[in-house]
Formats: C-alpha cells, sequence, structure tokens
C-alpha cells in the first residue's frame, strides 16, 4: 500500500480544479503486483474525478485508466489490473467543490 500526502485544489485549464501536484509512482518489473486499486476522499464534499497516466517514450503522458468519476460527494476509486512496468502519475480533479479543499490518496498494489 502507498499513500499519498493530502494535496489542495488549485485551478486547471479544463475548467475543473486540479487538485495539487499529480501523484507520480513507478511500477517496475521486479514486484509482482499487476493490479492498482485507489481511493481519492476530500476533506470536504466534492465531486471528485480521477484520472491514470502513463509516460510514453517521448515523455508525453497517455491515459492509462480513469476512476468510477460518478458524482459522488465523498471520494472516488480507481482501478486496474493491467499495469505494466513504467512511469505513472494520478491526476486528481474536482468538479464541484471548494478551492483549497485537502483530498487523501490511497493506492493499494495488487498481485
Amino acid at each position: 500500500m502507498k499513500e499519498g500526502p493530502e494535496v489542495c485544489a488549485r485551478a486547471s485549464p479544463s475548467g475543473s480544479t486540479r487538485v495539487g501536484d499529480n501523484f507520480v509512482f513507478d511500477f517496475d518489473a521486479v514486484h509482482d503486483n499487476a493490479g492498482l486499486q485507489g481511493r481519492a476522499t476530500p476533506s470536504l464534499p466534492a465531486d471528485l474525478d480521477l484520472y491514470l497516466q502513463r509516460r510514453n517514450d517521448d515523455g508525453t503522458w497517455s491515459e492509462f485508466a480513469s476512476g468510477t468519476n460518478g458524482g459522488t460527494p465523498d471520494g472516488e476509486t480507481i482501478g486496474t489490473n493491467s499495469l505494466t512496468p513504467g512511469h505513472y502519475r494520478l491526476e486528481v480533479h474536482n468538479w464541484a467543490g471548494p478551492a483549497g479543499n485537502p483530498v487523501a490518496i490511497k493506492l493499494t498494489f495488487l498481485n
């Protein structure tokens, strides 16, 4: 299990509020982790959306998985069973919550 720090919301060019910096991690072939389950929980009610991206060889990012993104005000979940070795980032977007609202991130890696 890997837990990220609480991060705070800030403006995003997409019209939502991007929450803090991206949560970045590496997934290597040494460990027998094929899956990931995660949860982002806001301190105050907010409609969060989660996006997991993988860095391409040229340094750009591609969407790898997205969260449930269902509009519940108490947090969102994300999961995938197909992680491949690489460099990843989790983006959290706040669509309907107060600015500066801290969000706790918890990721669990599964084999």
